[in-house]
């Protein structure tokens, strides 16, 4: 890892992509998938720097099954974690502000903390109001709503609303809860409204917001294709 950020200060993408390529067959050979992810999110950004986008989505699917491979050994919230970063690194080329904001918050953290492995609640990204203007998308660059009926878009454009009406209104709290952590450990921004009869629960209408959602579903088919 150390040498990839080397050869990408000294603009040498192809060297840098190699290296990054090797971390992240090693730590994946490890056993380790979050420094395996680092790699490939690294090696994303030298594909892009070197004008091959193309090849994005492709690291990310490989980003996505390594996240699926892992899930048993992640910690609560990993899963989610991880394919945020996938469907960051997915729409990197269209949208590489968000790839480089991920990328350089995982640098810092790099950089800061003793080798271990990664914590997720330092493993998101920076937070909204360091972000510049561009970082947030306007609903109608989302070119859809999030690919999960329970999920609209408010009036004002600025959130994912999802009302959880459950007859248990445990069970509602519980839900809604459950979202709100996970948005909070990629540090994307988010509400709860508790009613009588439901929760309301907002996320940004941003690409923390519909990254978070594509995981929060892609997780629940996992979890429905082990039962069946």
């Amino acid at each position: 890892m150390f040498r990839g950020e080397q050869a990408t200060f000294d603009g040498d993408f192809r060297d840098a992509a190699f290296h990054f390529e090797r971390a992240a067959w090693g730590y994946e050979t490890l056993g380790d998938p979050f420094p395996a992810a680092e790699a490939t999110l690294e090696l994303g950004r030298c594909f892009l720097f070197s004008r091959r986008g193309e090849w994005l989505p492709k690291l990310a699917g490989r980003l996505a099954n390594l996240a699926k491979e892992e899930a048993a050994s992640l910690p609560p919230g990993g899963l989610v974690t991880l394919l945020v970063w996938a469907s960051i690194l997915r729409k990197g080329e269209a949208e590489p502000l968000a790839l480089a904001q991920l990328i350089r918050a995982r640098r810092r953290a790099r950089s800061t903390v003793p080798p271990q492995p990664p914590h997720l609640v330092s493993g998101g990204l920076p937070m909204i109001d360091s972000m510049p203007p561009l970082f947030l998308i306007p609903p109608e660059r989302l070119g859809r709503h999030p690919q999960d009926d329970d999920w609209s878009l408010s009036s004002e454009g600025n959130w994912f609303v999802r009302v959880i009406d459950d007859p248990s209104a445990a069970s509602r709290i519980e839900t809604g809860a459950k979202i709100i952590n996970l948005g909070g450990l990629i540090e994307c921004p988010a509400q709860m409204e508790i009613e009588k009869q439901r929760v309301v629960v907002k996320i940004a209408a941003d690409h923390r917001g519909y990254a978070l959602i594509t995981a929060l579903r892609d997780s629940a088919q996992r979890l429905e294709g082990t039962a069946s």
